[in-house]
């Protein structure tokens, strides 16, 4: 049935120096495929961040549902994407894994920086109302709706 021994969770610690540092030397060749524009480097960025990257946005964009929606979600990860190659690449080659920052942790933060972003930008943009609203008011109003 089940065996006797018991989960034991690994750490870097534990690993070898070799082990723990495989994850950052496949972080640190991913990003020089990216700055590269190596198509299979993308593909790779894609598949391995594209789940954590909406994760974080969804997260901070639930927390205000009454003013955004699952568009204002891929429009996030979409300006995210474009600044990561707006200016030569410059946020992907401001990234430093000597920080001792994992290439994950730091796109989950700026994911999380550029929701918070859409939503400043959401609350200082003016509220519309449609067509029909206005005619209505100017309707009821006649003050605004005639011409001098």
């Amino acid at each position: 049935m089940f065996s006797e021994t018991t989960y034991q969770p690994t750490s870097s610690r534990n690993l070898p120096a070799a082990a723990a540092a495989e994850p950052v030397d496949a972080d640190a060749a991913l990003l020089r495929g990216l700055l590269a524009n190596d198509p299979s480097a993308w593909r790779t960025f894609n598949t391995r961040y594209a789940r954590l990257v909406y994760s974080c946005i969804s997260r901070v964009m639930a927390r205000f549902s009454t003013v955004t929606s699952g568009d204002d979600v891929r429009e996030v990860y979409a300006t995210l994407c474009v600044q990561l190659l707006a200016n030569d690449k410059k946020k992907l080659r401001s990234f430093e894994a000597s920080r001792g920052t994992k290439l994950g942790s730091w796109l989950g933060m700026l994911a999380v920086h550029a929701a918070y972003d859409h939503l400043r930008a959401v609350r200082r943009t003016p509220l519309y109302g449609s067509l029909i609203e206005a005619e209505s008011m100017c309707a009821e109003n006649p003050v605004l709706s005639s011409s001098p």
